[in-house]
């Protein structure tokens, strides 16, 4: 899914639909490369990277193999995982957040997720209804850190909702929180990578680290914010990136 842009993945499937029957999947792959800077945006490079992963699926099945086996043996046995309440949460209330943490760690979490700053957007932050979603937001957070206790990791998703003053704003009012990271504070674009190199590091002053980068495509989209430092975590999606090739690559 793309959040509404479903019709364009469908006609850009439509387009490559011909190109594709009667390929083999090594055939095939090749013209599943994804390209940061598609005129297609993340409407071709999704579908680009859906195809990927069912053609190395099927790849996989033919072997008769998981498709992990394809690109070497595993790496770890085991992998921490996080709870993300966010969309299960219906009672938006912090109350009704932090019952909604609880129950998570009672099933046996040691990390929670939250996206907490519903109807909020930086441009609009001189809007007092505006503003007070952002104090709301915080005082979910502050319900969650309670409701979990300080051994359980609290992590935010802020889905770009800020800019530079409001993020470090943000970052000094929640550093009571103990936050494990803030996951996408500000818009990732090239222009804003100064700024997210001096957010970084205000946040490291500030106790906390930032996460981000799920809307990259490919290796090229990911080289700048690693070497750059311009994230703490960097966090591939893989449905965006390219599928399995190029989150692996």
């Amino acid at each position: 899914t793309l959040q509404g842009w479903e019709p364009m993945q469908l006609a850009y499937l439509d387009q490559l639909r011909p190109e594709l029957i009667g390929k083999t999947p090594e055939q095939a792959l090749p013209l599943l490369d994804v390209h940061p800077h598609s005129l297609g945006g993340l409407a071709a490079n999704s579908v680009l990277s859906a195809l990927e992963m069912a053609v190395t699926d099927l790849r996989g099945k033919r072997a008769g193999v998981p498709a992990y086996a394809l690109f070497g043996a595993p790496l770890r046995k085991k992998m921490r995982i996080y709870a993300n309440i966010n969309r299960r949460t219906r009672d938006r209330t912090p109350a009704g957040h932090a019952e909604s943490a609880r129950r998570a760690v009672a099933e046996g979490y040691t990390a929670v997720k939250i996206a907490p700053f519903d109807g909020v957007f930086w441009a609009d932050l001189g809007d007092p209804q505006v503003r007070s979603n952002v104090d709301t937001g915080i005082a979910r957070v502050f319900a969650v850190r309670e409701a979990i206790g300080p051994q359980v990791d609290l992590l935010i998703d802020c889905h770009w909702r800020f800019d530079e003053a409001s993020a470090k704003q943000l970052i000094r009012d929640l550093a009571p929180a103990r936050l494990y990271w803030m996951e996408c504070l500000v818009s990732e674009n090239p222009e804003h990578h100064p700024a997210l190199r001096r957010i970084r590091d205000y946040a490291h002053a500030h106790g906390t680290r930032l996460a981000g980068a799920e809307r990259q495509v490919g290796n090229g989209g990911f080289n700048c914010v690693a070497q750059d430092g311009l994230l703490d975590v960097v966090m591939p999606d893989i449905k965006y990136a390219g599928g399995y090739r190029e989150m692996l690559g």
